[in-house]
């Protein structure tokens, strides 16, 4: 069977999926032919100075939103919580991989994702935007957060 057919311009060719890493497969039948394609995704790319800043800005909201949620009594402070880490994701996951949490960065530096260098840039960028968040969070509501245990943990 000749596969002629299939270099066609719907599917991209050698040299455009370069830097590009496959992420899932899907083949069809049309017209008695069959189709084969390679769904792609891009690499996390951008400079390294627009990593650290989408770290330091995801980072920043993450913090600010769970010490209003918390400080404040919100009832839906997980949602909130979470929505916040869906909106930080899809906005500056492509840029950084959206790690938003030194933890993160570490388990991707174990994974040999990213250099050792590359990771301690992150986890400062990522703890500079919780101080700004948390100073932010004390401006905007009046007091310190200071998360603590429920009464009768500690000792009577």
């Amino acid at each position: 069977m000749s596969t002629d057919h299939l270099q066609d311009d719907r599917f991209p060719s050698r040299e455009s999926v370069r830097g590009l890493k496959k992420r899932k497969y899907l083949a069809w039948q049309q017209d008695d032919r069959v189709y084969f394609s390679v769904a792609l995704t891009q690499h996390v790319g951008g400079t390294p100075l627009n990593k650290y800043i989408t770290e330091l800005i995801g980072t920043f909201f993450l913090v600010l939103t769970i010490c209003l949620t918390v400080s404040t009594g919100a009832v839906f402070a997980a949602l909130a919580i979470g929505s916040v880490l869906m909106v930080m994701v899809y906005m500056g996951g492509h840029i950084s991989g959206a790690h938003y949490n030194p933890a993160a960065t570490l388990g991707v530096l174990m994974l040999g994702k990213i250099e050792r260098g590359e990771a301690v840039k992150y986890m400062i960028s990522q703890v500079v935007g919780a101080l700004l968040g948390a100073l932010a969070c004390g401006w905007l509501i009046g007091n310190t957060f200071a998360p603590a245990p429920a009464g009768g943990w500690g000792p009577a």
